[in-house]
Order: structure tokens, then sequence, then C-alpha cells
């Protein structure tokens, strides 16, 4: 009796309840048989976890839209053998375990930075209440494994040594497995070359058991590159030319803000001026690891220069969201330096101020987000990730309405159309996927300034609707573009917002 009430502490309790409560809420929050966008990667990656599932074949729609996805194939193949492909729902779940089973690696690796165990809860509950955390929960994407690895690979470095290859041969499984999940996991590879070579040099870690990971990560990388073609991207060299670095360095900067506060106002000054100070901080921190090599810093370095690189402006936070705990742990490591080396002050003191700074900030957000949950949640919006995106409730109440319509769209063509049909649309993987049809992208064509939808011989219907899968910008209506002559197609069906009444999708026939 004696041992089993040693080892229960204040800590270990709080800790517990604190996860389970955390779980009981975040899997209310995430339970849903449906994708959460009509606007996100989801839909790929279940379209590729269903083309390489062992259990059950492939539908022919899903074998002829797998070509066109070109996504790492680890996170498909992680949905495919568990089988959550064939349950959204199952899916969701599994995505939100890999975040909570991460909140411990984080809480482990900030405990090796600050000597303080309840510093290292707090700062490990924050980044799990950010705003950013809880949207990512609503999708089927690929961060919080990433998230996941990415925190083993960091705690896993520190086990490097001279000795043990074990550990080497562990580290480059766990670097290509990151690789293989987001491609930007290269930046994770280059930070390991230049920090093992820095214990190489430091004779800290063997020549034999510094280039062990590379060789793997190299070997495993190409095995896969051979086995899976199309779904290993190349697309950071493809994208060069599209650069706009002056765009992109804002894109990162907003986004930073938006990752801890989703609504704002001229007059939310003081939480502005936390998230800009925790920003600096963060900066900070970061070029103080950097001088000593240390592979988180060398790694968030080299991440965010391929962000800015990276010609998606409008993806920023989401891109952010995997680096943002690391982030976090450097803005307070920064506090921890300056008053250990410069003041009389306990630096305890100064980083609990900070914590509850940054929980000033955090909490509202979260408010915000539950008032959301419950105002949606008999209508079905608090499915929608752009119901708590969007600041404007009469805004995110459209936009959700939409979504949810659209999702009922791709019900309606299932059961209005033949198996052997051919639907034209701007992301064919949602047909596919949701209509179980074959579809093929719109093409367009230019005259007298405006853009037609060309005539796809083997193609028998057209779909366009307000939201356009790959254009998240308000301004882009896909009902705008300007379709056949009338003679080309006949009217199969329309539908308008029961919200506000303004049209929302239409479903026409080619005349062959």
């Amino acid at each position: 009796m004696s041992i089993y009430s040693k080892q229960i502490t204040p800590f270990g309790i709080i800790t517990t309840l604190l996860l389970i409560v955390y779980c009981y809420f975040s899997t209310i929050f995430v339970w849903h048989d449906n994708l959460a966008s009509f606007a996100s990667d989801s839909a790929n990656y279940m379209l590729m976890a269903l083309y390489l599932s062992p259990w059950e074949e492939a539908s022919i729609p899903i074998q002829t839209a797998w070509p066109y996805q070109s996504f790492p194939p680890f996170f498909p193949l992680v949905l495919a053998f568990t089988g959550a492909t064939h349950n959204m729902a199952a899916a969701h779940i599994l995505c939100l375990a890999f975040l909570i089973i991460s909140l411990p690696l984080i809480y482990l690796f900030t405990l090796q930075i600050f000597s303080s165990k309840w510093q290292a809860l707090l700062i490990t509950f924050i980044f799990a209440m950010s705003p950013s955390v809880w949207m990512n929960m609503l999708g089927i994407l690929s961060e919080n494994l990433y998230i996941f690895i990415s925190f083993l690979i960091l705690i896993q470095f520190t086990k490097l040594n001279n000795e043990n290859i074990k550990h080497s041969i562990l580290f480059g499984f766990l670097l290509s497995t990151l690789i293989l999940t987001r491609t930007i996991g290269l930046s994770m590879f280059a930070a390991y070359i230049l920090a093992g070579f820095y214990l190489y040099k430091n004779k800290e870690l063997s020549i034999k058991n510094y280039v062990t990971p590379i060789f793997i990560t190299i070997i495993i990388y190409l095995l896969t590159k051979f086995l899976f073609h199309s779904s290993i991207p190349s697309q950071y060299i493809d994208q060069l030319d599209k650069l706009a670095f002056g765009q992109q360095f804002k894109a990162l900067i907003d986004a930073w803000f938006s990752s801890w506060q989703f609504y704002w106002s001229d007059k939310l000054i003081l939480p502005y001026s936390i998230i800009l100070l925790l920003g600096v901080l963060s900066c900070l921190g970061m070029f103080i690891r950097l001088r000593d090599f240390k592979l988180d810093a060398i790694y968030v370095l080299i991440y965010l220069f391929i962000i800015i690189i990276w010609p998606h402006p409008g993806q920023a936070l989401r891109f952010i969201y995997p680096v943002q705990a690391i982030l976090l742990i450097h803005a307070f490591y920064f506090v921890l330096v300056l008053f250990n080396k410069y003041t009389t002050i306990s630096p305890h003191k100064a980083i609990t101020l900070l914590l509850l700074l940054t929980l000033t900030v955090v909490l509202p957000t979260l408010s915000y987000s539950f008032n959301r949950y419950q105002t949606g949640k008999e209508s079905g919006y608090s499915h929608i990730k752009e119901f708590y995106r969007i600041p404007d409730i009469k805004d995110a109440t459209a936009n959700a309405s939409t979504q949810i319509q659209m999702f009922e769209d791709m019900k309606i063509i299932e059961k209005t159309t033949k198996t052997e049909d051919i639907i034209l649309y701007f992301e064919p993987t949602y047909i596919a996927l949701l209509s179980n049809r074959k579809s093929l992208n719109i093409t367009f064509s230019h005259k007298n300034g405006l853009y037609y939808v060309n005539k796809e011989k083997e193609a028998d219907y057209i779909y366009l609707s307000r939201i356009h899968p790959r254009k998240t910008k308000n301004e882009i209506n896909g009902l705008d573009i300007q379709q056949y002559m009338e003679e080309h197609t006949s009217h199969v069906w329309s539908h308008n917002s029961f919200y506000n009444n303004e049209p929302i999708s239409v479903f026409l026939k080619i005349e062959k």
C-alpha cells in the first residue's frame, strides 16, 4: 500500500485528469462521419487510403482517380491498414489519437529543457488549448501524425551515441516516416545532417552512427518512390518559379497570430501585443539554440524558410501548425536563458508570468470556439471547419450551409447517375470519393474575355459549385465561370442556400 501511495502525486493526478477531460471533449468535437471541409486535402488522403486498403478492393472511380494523387503515402497507409478509411468517424478519431499521444512527447521534450515539470506541463497545456490545435482536429490530415513523429525524432536524437547503433537505425526509420508523411519533413533530414555533423566533429557521435540514419532515409525514400511513383512529390522544386517572398512572409506572420486567436479587433491591443511578444521571443530562443547546433532550432529555421518559399499563402496557418509547439518552447527558453544569465530575478517567476499572459489569449479564443460549437451543433455547422475560421457569424453560417448542401449534392449525384457516367468538376477527388463516380478535371478556353468550360468527349455531366475546393478566397465563385453554350448542355438540377437563397450548385447534362 505504501509503495502505491508514493507513486500517486498531486502532479500525477492533475495530469491524468487533464488528459481524460481533454480526450472526452476533443472526441465529442471531432466525431463526425464525413469530411469537415470541401476545401482541404482530407478527400485526397481518404481516396489514397481506399486505394491502398488491404481489406477491400478499391472501386473503379477510386482506381481512376489514384494517378492524380500526389501526397506522400505513409499517412494514407496508416489509414488503410487500420481500416479507418472505411469509416470517416474512425479516421477523425485516429487523427485525434495521434495528437493526444503527441502531448506526452511534447511534455517530455520540454522537460529536457526546463527543470520544472509544472512549467513543462503548462507549456504543453497551452499548445493543446490553442485554437489552431482545435481547428486541425477537424480534418483527416497528416499534421498530427507528423507532429507525433517529429517529437519522437527530437527525443530519439538525444539518445544517439558512439556505441549503440540501434539508436541510429531507429532514428533513420523515424526520419524516413516523417518525410513520407509530409514532404516538408526533408527539413528535419537536413537539420539532422547539420546537427549530427556537429556531434561527430565533437566526437559525441561516430561516423558509422552518424551516416547510418542518412543512408537508411535515402534507401527507404528511393524504395518508396519506386513503389508509389506519383505519390512522392517533388513539388518544392516544381513551384520555385512562383515564389513571392513578401507575400509569403506576411502570410507567415498572419498565420502566427491566427494560431493563437481567430477573431481580431482594433480594440484587442493586449492579446495582439502578447502574441507579437511571443513571436519575437520564439525567434530569439530559436537563434540562441542555433548557436549550440540544437536539432530543434535548425529544423524550425529550415522549416520556416520552406514555408516562406512555398507559393501558397492561403495555407500558411496549416503549415505553421506542426512547429507551433516547438516555437512556443523556444519563447520560454529565451526567457529562461535571459533571466538566468543577466538578471537576479528568478527565471521561474518570469516564465510563470509569460505563461499566465499567454493563457489570457488562448482561453478566450477557446471560449469563442466553444460558443460556435454550441451555436452550430443542431444544424451540423459545428462539424464544418470554416464555421470557426470565419469570425463573422453570418458569413460563417452562409459558408457552412453551402458546404453542407454540397455534401448532399455528392449523394444526389450518386443516386441520379449511372456507374459508368463521368462527371466534370474542379476537383475530381470529391466526386470519386463521395459520389463513387469517375470524374475529370474541368478545363477552360478563353474567348471574348470570358472563360468557357471545354467540352470533354468522355464526360456526361458537369458539376459546378459556389465553393471551389482549390480556391478558398471568398471572391472565387465556381458558378461565375461561363458554361457551355445552351445547345451543349441541359439543366438537371440546381440548389440555392436555405440560409440566404444564394445559388450554391448546378448539375448539367452534356448533350452528345
